[in-house]
């Protein structure tokens, strides 16, 4: 009986094998040229940041709530919350794995190897602007304009937030990836909504905490934004998909946006 069942059961599982069907392959590419230009640009950008340096040539001994702009004055915390700020770090590095969730259905090297590039290009491209803007735009850290004497070497590099620009580099190169991994999925605008939720949540508790300001954070969501949605374009693979999911085409001197709902 049980050798029975076995000849029953063997042309089933062979037969679902062979008939399966094959996963679909990554819409996106690394293309030789694309990289070389890339790999140019990040390391420009690195060593830019790394060689321009403008460091404060004078420390005021206080600092004026006067001196801010209206709305970061008035969205201003000057409490320092070691909690808050580490559940933002948390949260933060959390989200770098979720562009995982755009190749769950084709989960191979190549694809692990090409999603592994775009990201670091981007993390890469990201990480040296907001360090070239922080080393030469002085701005000192929200607790210091709660009155207290600033000292001989404060921090100034409060402009533009880091964990914001990494935070919605992470949500918008997720969402980037899986409109176009999977354009008719009935999960594509939870997953845009969900991920940058969670963004603007770093991003608000980076504000709580009294490490950035409003203004900070805009900037850095923006950096992290444009990172995370160029990379991706510049590697989807256009050609092999004649129906391009992406939001923007270009057509000649024509601009095109188009939104599927």
């Amino acid at each position: 009986m049980r050798s029975g069942f076995r000849k029953k059961i063997l042309p089933v599982l062979c037969s679902l094998v062979v008939c399966s069907p094959l996963k679909a392959e990554s819409v996106f590419s690394l293309d030789l040229g694309t990289n070389i230009a890339l790999s140019t640009l990040t390391l420009g950008v690195l060593a830019s940041s790394f060689l321009i340096e403008n460091p404060p040539s004078q420390i005021p001994s206080s600092l004026c709530r006067s001196n801010l702009n209206a709305l970061d004055r008035s969205l201003l915390v000057t409490r320092y919350s070691p909690i808050i700020r580490y559940i933002s770090s948390a949260t933060m590095v959390s989200m770098a794995f979720l562009p995982v969730l755009s190749i769950h259905d084709n989960f191979n090297m190549n694809t692990v190897t090409t999603y592994g590039v775009m990201y670091s290009q981007a993390l890469l491209l990201a990480f040296g602007t907001r360090r070239l803007l922080k080393e030469n735009i002085t701005r000192f850290r929200p607790w210091y304009y709660d009155g207290r004497t600033l000292g001989s070497n404060p921090r100034s590099d409060s402009f533009p937030s880091g964990h914001s620009c990494a935070a919605f580099l992470s949500a918008t190169f997720f969402s980037t990836t899986f409109l176009l991994e999977h354009p008719d999925s009935r999960w594509r605008w939870p997953v845009i909504a969900g991920s940058h939720t969670l963004a603007a949540g770093v991003g608000a508790m980076r504000i709580l905490s009294g490490m950035h300001f409003f203004t900070d954070v805009i900037a850095g969501a923006a950096i992290g934004s444009l990172y995370g949605w160029l990379i991706p374009y510049l590697h989807f693979r256009r050609s092999r998909n004649s129906n391009n999911a992406f939001p923007i085409k270009i057509t000649g001197n024509t601009l095109l946006l188009s939104v599927s709902l």
